[in-house]
């Protein structure tokens, strides 16, 4: 009898963790939901895009859970990872409380015009070359014992967005950095690589296996053991306190969420130049080779990697790596410094934002401030309209009150905004944007009317740098967020010639979001407002096509991108003409 009833007590605890897990996971993604509901500016644009439907995926996340038998916590993240990936939105992003991660000490990149990969960064303080004979252009035939592309479609069906040249360059990148924080499948032991070298004919492989660097998971995931009973509350990105008009407007970024996490540990830091990797996202510097004789660099120690160099018509060139925009003032101040040297010296400026993951709204128009001397039209912005922003709004209509000069501008709102000057205009901007959205939230709009933000019509030139001769910015498909923005703009302007293939189209700023559950659902990212560029189209999903497409080949990637710096090289000369 006392084993029936243990036996019953114990069927009754197992149905009922497995029962709580799962209403836990449900009313999680209905927390979700209800925070896309709210939150979420492209809503709109995504049903008239991709017919996007927030109801519908919602239900598909629920379905998927509670028709799968005992869901684990990565089953669950899987499910959550998917709802945000339906948005078809870079922006859109989800983080996971889990330590698990591998590694090989090797990057994969993907020549751009067909689906091959190719070795594009060796790790030599962990696969030296007398251990394993694998060099930079080795083209990689097989990945543990399949063809690479069936790996990277693995890898596509966890991490797709729906562009998919970013998607498979990104994937060719996730290769060999998977992280269960971002709902990825880990891999451990060991993995079987057959390579072709470069130079070599097409049946000329080999194979050789490797292990993963592998770290284990440290947080028990066991939702049906630690979920709550109860019901969990919603939880928005509100704040406590009145936060200064500098800090709000410093919390409107524009970038690739977690895109630091991906880079891992890269030799960022590293004194050896060869350890480095070139591919990461945001590093100083970019895989493009240099394009001349240096008669001047920039100092290592510079935020930015720069330099002149003359080329065979004897022209002088500039050229700056723009690694991200999340700096602040001491790098605009070091970027100035470059343009005003360039602006005496050059004939022309190369400007190289590739694998951009973008940054800082207003330390990017800083930066393009010193690239004119006429003022720069600005996207506009729907604006999502929720009680916290409008609390904002009201904040900074309380603190700006009192302003009556350029000296009480700099009181309340900071000398300046990562470079972008400050002044008694600057304050009338922000109050007129604050009434402005106050006035929209007033007439009961979710969405306000496309606006400029924080009211910045134009992005006044600098008032003591301004470069006036031809540019040539690169872009790629691994350009996010303000790496979407800084083209557009300049290209809107008639500014600059862009040149290599369409940036991601991540269109708006980003705000941060958490919900209490006990599923290791950490923070997740949203879109909170939809840009529009001056032909009054989207920035989102649709991103910047180049005047100029320049697609890496094979050959570039096996031969250090030769075809690539002469393309470039021919495209500054036409530019000078």
């Amino acid at each position: 009898m006392k084993l029936l009833i243990l036996a019953i007590t114990l069927f009754s605890t197992i149905t009922w963790a497995q029962s709580l897990n799962t209403q836990e996971m449900e009313r999680t993604i209905d927390n979700i939901g209800y925070t896309f509901q709210l939150g979420y500016a492209p809503t709109d644009w995504k049903f008239e895009h991709i017919q996007w439907d927030l109801t519908n995926q919602v239900n598909t996340a629920k379905n998927l859970v509670s028709n799968k038998s005992e869901p684990n916590a990565y089953d669950f993240h899987k499910v959550v990872s998917a709802l945000f990936r339906s948005t078809e939105d870079y922006h859109v992003g989800v983080s996971f409380l889990s330590t698990k991660s591998s590694t090989l000490p090797f990057v994969v990149k993907a020549a751009e015009d067909e689906d091959r990969y190719f070795i594009a960064h060796i790790d030599r303080n962990k696969l030296s070359a007398k251990s394993l004979s694998m060099n930079v252009g080795d083209e990689l035939i097989e990945f543990n014992g399949k063809p690479v592309q069936e790996e990277i479609d693995f890898i596509l069906s966890e991490t797709s967005n729906g562009v998919p040249l970013t998607d498979k360059t990104y994937a060719a990148l996730l290769l060999t950095r998977r992280r269960a924080s971002r709902a990825m499948t880990v891999p451990s032991g060991p993995v079987n690589l057959t390579l072709r070298p470069k130079g070599a004919k097409k049946n000329a492989t080999k194979t050789f296996q490797m292990v993963w660097e592998h770290t284990p998971e440290s947080i028990n995931l066991n939702p049906g053991k630690h979920a709550p009973a109860g019901p969990s509350l919603n939880l928005f990105s509100s704040h406590s306190k009145v936060q200064s008009i500098k800090e709000v407007m410093e919390s409107k970024v524009m970038a690739l969420p977690f895109w630091q996490d991906q880079n891992l540990d890269d030799n960022k830091d590293s004194a050896d130049e060869k350890a480095v990797n070139l591919h990461q996202i945001g590093g100083r510097q970019s895989f493009i080779p240099n394009l001349g004789e240096h008669i001047w660099t920039s100092e290592k120690e510079n935020h930015f990697y720069a330099y002149i160099y003359k080329n065979k018509k004897g022209k002088l060139i500039g050229y700056v790596r723009v690694p991200h925009y999340s700096s602040s003032t001491k790098e605009f101040l070091a970027f100035k410094k470059i343009i005003k040297k360039f602006s005496t010296i050059t004939d022309g400026l190369v400007i190289d934002q590739v694998n951009n993951p973008g940054g800082s709204v207003f330390y990017l128009y800083a930066l393009t401030s010193v690239l004119t001397d006429k003022p720069l039209y600005a996207p506009k912005h729907y604006i999502n309209l929720r009680p916290e922003n409008i609390k904002e709004a009201l904040d900074n209509i309380k603190q700006l009150k009192d302003v009556k000069d350029d000296k009480t501008a700099k009181k309340v709102l900071g000398e300046d905004w990562g470079g972008y000057p400050v002044s008694y205009q600057t304050a009338r901007y922000v109050l007129d944007y604050s009434q402005f959205l106050l006035s929209e939230w007033n007439l009961g709009k979710k969405l306000s009317d496309p606006t400029y933000l924080y009211s910045a019509e134009n992005i006044n030139p600098d008032v003591s740098v301004n470069y006036t001769q031809p540019i040539l910015v690169l872009v790629n498909s691994l350009d996010f967020s303000g790496g979407d923005f800084f083209p557009a703009i300049l290209q809107d302007n008639n500014r600059v010639t862009v040149m290599g293939t369409r940036t991601a189209g991540a269109g708006g700023y980003v705000e941060q979001y958490k919900v209490p559950n006990g599923l290791g659902v950490d923070s997740f990212s949203m879109t909170g407002s939809l840009a529009l560029r001056i032909n009054n189209k989207p920035i989102e999903n649709l991103g910047v096509t180049p005047d100029v497409i320049y697609e890496i080949t094979a050959k570039d990637l096996e031969s250090n991108y030769i075809e690539y710096v002469k393309a470039i090289q021919s495209q500054v000369n036409k530019i000078l003409k």
